[in-house]
């Protein structure tokens, strides 16, 4: 497969991992509930994120880097809200 149809598949996955959290965040942001959450479900994509944006920086995988990132912020502004709220 030609390299930049390779590359090209990387950042459509990366764009729809973005975008998959987007939602929930909103969500969280504006009604500040977060009770129905697992919190357990965001720790693990919190550590999952950390070690893929590591593996991304390392190999210079740049579409892992993107996604793994904005993944890292969303998950952890779900729970820090989660904190706030004392759960």
């Amino acid at each position: 497969m030609h390299h930049t149809v390779i590359v090209s598949i990387g950042y459509t996955a990366a764009i729809i991992n973005v975008f998959i959290l987007i939602p929930q965040v909103i969500k969280v942001l504006k009604t500040k509930k977060t009770r129905d959450l697992s919190k357990i479900t965001f720790r693990l994509m919190d550590t999952a994120a950390t070690l893929w944006l590591l593996y991304g920086l390392l190999s210079k995988t740049w579409p892992v880097v993107l996604a793994n990132a904005c993944t890292l912020v969303f998950a952890t502004t779900i729970l820090v809200y989660k904190r706030k709220n004392g759960e």
